[in-house]
């Protein structure tokens, strides 16, 4: 795995629950998807390999998915552990249906996969929470921190107040101006967007390392 993060550092924390999200999300929509194509497969017959190629590319799948649904191989993950929530107000426990969520995500996708971004919001926000103390107002990439910070906390969009004063704010080709407010701070499909999912993980990488390498004096 590349951008690897030290565990006695900050982020580390917040990156492994981000992968979960993520993942999480994937392994859900993929639960409901496979049963849903495993269903079209034993009703289409003979013609449904014919057509399987074109529906593929359609969907995205790997070509190791392709094969294990064409082969009948497509299993679910299983549950080691009941999914279950703590109310302390109600003093019980709820039970999570997996498979319940699972088609919720499926069924609802057009509500749910634009919502994905606030994953990498979240993370954003909280790493600079968590280090906030750190901070550098005279350093670019420390600025285009603050930046994506206030963007997270803004419901995804940069909102940059013509007197604010933290710039530069750069990092790597990225650069965060005036000219950028009300843009979405995380790529969606709908709407574009200035970061992808795994950049934060590489900025967050590099402050890391200018910023808490034990071996270089802290800001």
């Amino acid at each position: 795995m590349e951008h690897l993060f030290d565990r006695s550092k900050p982020f580390y924390p917040y990156i492994v629950n981000y992968y979960c999200s993520l993942h999480g999300f994937s392994e859900l929509m993929a639960r409901k998807l496979g049963k849903e194509i495993q269903e079209l497969k034993k009703q289409a017959g003979p013609s449904f390999d014919q057509n399987w190629s074109e529906i593929s590319k359609d969907l995205g799948l790997s070509k190791q998915s392709t094969k294990w649904i064409l082969n009948g191989d497509f299993q679910t993950t299983k549950l080691i552990y009941d999914f279950d929530l703590k109310s302390l107000r109600d003093n019980r426990t709820f039970k999570i249906d997996a498979e319940e969520i699972s088609a919720l995500v499926f069924d609802d996708s057009d509500l749910v996969v634009p919502k994905l971004p606030k994953a990498s919001e979240v993370l954003l926000l909280s790493c600079f929470e968590e280090v906030r103390e750190s901070h550098d107002m005279k350093d670019e990439l420390w600025n285009f921190f603050y930046h994506c910070r206030n963007a997270a906390a803004h419901g995804g969009y940069f909102n940059i107040e013509t007197n604010n004063k933290r710039f530069p704010a750069k990092w790597s080709s990225f650069e965060i101006t005036h000219k950028l407010n009300k843009t979405r701070l995380i790529h969606n499909d709908i709407e574009g967007g200035f970061l992808g999912y795994y950049d934060p993980i590489i900025f967050l990488n590099e402050i890391e390392k200018k910023y808490f390498d034990s071996n270089k004096k802290s800001h």
